[in-house]
């Protein structure tokens, strides 16, 4: 089977770090899996004025038929009549499209949607309350921690709903921190959620998907945190090999090194339902990354966030579109590499390769 890959708008004017894998992605595939690529409303602006053009260059992506359709996630902005266009070409190929029209239920990289949209699909996730839910004038912390059926003290997480990489993110004990809370951000934008008791050490899982093809996951701890694994916040990281792989991933040398001199990790292993020395995504966290991913969002890119509680029980926190840009060590972590300066090619563009060949292994599987 040969994969058909459309890229949208001229390729040489792909400027953000994902447009620019998404060229890559593409040159990949076409180099070691013989897809055919072809380019499609090489002037974006054009179709706006131009309705023959418009029409020429739908028909054309019809005639193609792709499997696989990528845009620069700038190349077409997200406001006026480029909605227009974003949604026929959407209409045209599907859920092939890396941007693609968003359903009713909103974009579920969004926390306050995602948490909707797990409470539908019967996917676990911690209590959560959706601030906007709640009158002002009724919003204060008791009110919050007794629609989520913990005592008034307890310590609840406040989240901000676009908020990424670990930032925003709040423990709040009592009414004089919700206060301060009130004084710097909107709070009608937060969610509030109970915290999950995970044991003496801060971690959580994360699964990268294209649609429902797993890419790969990764295991974060964060010993010098209380709440928060996320690797921007200092998490360290061990691979995790995805159902298509026979073999489970073995410790490196630098792993095998953290893992001796920190006992608390063997019990978050435990948690994690992971083996150590066989590291495998485990099949829960696998079915439901599937369930999240194959969901129409702005991105067939993403990737979840789990974590566990301390006897075991799995829980999603999040999932974010376009995770872990190239230069951000996401995609060094999923195959268990650090960045070596030595080579001289730049973390950006290291990353930015070992993504490509993930994403054109994916995209061969999604396409079939």
């Amino acid at each position: 089977m040969t994969i058909r890959i459309a890229l949208i708008g001229n390729r040489s004017n792909f400027k953000t770090t994902y447009g620019q894998t998404y060229v890559a992605t593409s040159n990949v595939a076409q180099k070691r899996f013989g897809a055919r690529v072809e380019t499609f409303f090489k002037n974006p602006s054009q179709a706006l004025g131009d309705l023959n053009y418009r029409a020429e260059q739908i028909r054309a992506l019809q005639e193609f038929s792709p499997g696989v359709v990528f845009s620069d996630p700038e190349s077409i902005p997200r406001n006026g009549p480029c909605n227009d266009l974003e949604e026929e070409i959407a209409d045209t190929v599907g859920k092939k499209i890396e941007r693609i029209k968003l359903p009713d239920t909103g974009d579920i990289s969004l926390k306050n949607h995602f948490y909707r949209f797990c409470l539908n699909h019967n996917i676990p996730a911690p209590n959560t309350v959706l601030l906007e839910d709640i009158p002002l004038r009724s919003l204060t912390h008791a009110a919050v921690t007794n629609l989520l059926q913990r005592h008034r003290k307890s310590p609840l997480l406040y989240k901000w709903t676009y908020s990424s990489g670990g930032k925003e993110v709040f423990l709040v004990s009592n009414e004089g921190q919700l206060t301060q809370l009130f004084r710097d951000y909107d709070l009608n934008t937060f969610i509030a959620q109970e915290r999950i008791p995970v044991g003496p050490i801060a971690f959580s899982m994360r699964v990268v998907t294209f649609g429902r093809e797993i890419i790969g996951g990764i295991l974060l701890f964060n010993p010098g945190h209380l709440f928060c694994s996320n690797a921007k916040q200092g998490g360290i990281a061990f691979d995790l090999a995805p159902p298509q792989e026979k073999e489970g991933r073995l410790l490196s040398d630098k792993q095998y090194e953290i893992f001796i001199r920190n006992s608390k990790l063997g019990r978050a292993f435990a948690q994690a339902n992971v083996l150590p020395f066989d590291r495998r995504i485990p099949p829960l966290a696998v079915k439901y990354a599937q369930l999240i991913g194959e969901h129409p969002a702005r991105s067939l890119l993403r990737g979840t966030d789990f974590i566990f509680d301390e006897a075991g029980a799995i829980y999603a926190l999040e999932t974010n579109t376009h995770p872990g840009p190239p230069s951000s060590g996401m995609w060094l972590d999923l195959i268990g590499e650090s960045f070596n300066p030595e080579t001289g090619v730049s973390q950006q563009e290291q990353e930015s390769q070992i993504a490509a060949e993930l994403i054109a292994e994916a995209c061969l599987r999604f396409a079939a």
